[in-house]
C-alpha cells in the first residue's frame, strides 16, 4: 500500500462511491448515462480512427514516391489530416462522465526491457464506472453487479 501510495496510484484500491440499484428508476438512469457514454466513446474512436487513417494515407504515398498526386490534393489531403487531428482534440476534450462532466482517467503500470517500471496517466478508453459520482459507465458493469446483487439476495 505504500508503494501504491508512492508511486501515486493508490486511488486504484479504493471503491468507487454507492449507486443504489435497488429501484428499476435508478437502473433505468444508470442505463441512461451509460448509452449516452457510449455514444461519445464511439465518437472519439471514430476520431482516432479517422486521425490514423489520414497519417497512414500520408505516409503511404509519400513512400511510395506518388507523382500522380498535383500539388492542390497533396494540400488537400495535408489538410484532411489536419482537420481529422482537430476534431480528435474536440472528441478528447469532451470525453467526459454525462452525469458530473469528469474525465475518465485511467493509470497503466508497465515493466520495461531491464526491470524498469513505467507509468502512463490518460484518458480511460473502457472506465466501467465513473470514480468521481459512481456512475456506470458500462452497459455490461450494470448487468453484471444486478446479477451478483441478485445472487447475494
Amino acid at each position: 500500500m505504500k508503494l501504491a501510495r508512492l508511486l501515486g496510484i493508490d486511488y486504484l484500491r479504493e471503491g468507487y462511491p454507492t449507486v443504489d440499484l435497488s429501484t428499476k428508476e435508478q437502473v433505468a438512469r444508470q442505463l441512461l448515462n451509460a448509452a449516452s457514454f457510449k455514444k461519445i466513446q464511439v465518437r472519439l474512436f471514430w476520431s482516432v480512427a479517422a486521425v490514423i487513417g489520414a497519417v497512414a494515407l500520408q505516409i503511404t504515398l509519400n513512400q511510395r514516391g506518388n507523382s500522380s498526386l498535383s500539388p492542390m490534393q497533396s494540400a488537400l489531403l495535408a489538410f484532411l489530416t489536419l482537420i481529422a487531428i482537430a476534431a480528435n482534440v474536440v472528441v478528447a476534450l469532451t470525453y467526459r462522465c454525462p452525469n458530473c462532466r469528469s474525465t475518465p482517467n485511467g493509470v497503466a503500470v508497465k515493466l520495461g526491457g531491464e526491470g524498469v517500471a513505467s507509468i502512463s496517466r490518460g484518458i480511460h478508453p473502457f472506465p466501467v464506472r465513473c470514480k468521481k459520482c459512481g456512475f456506470y459507465l458500462s452497459k455490461r458493469q450494470i448487468e453484471a453487479d444486478l446479477k451478483h446483487q441478485q445472487q447475494q439476495q
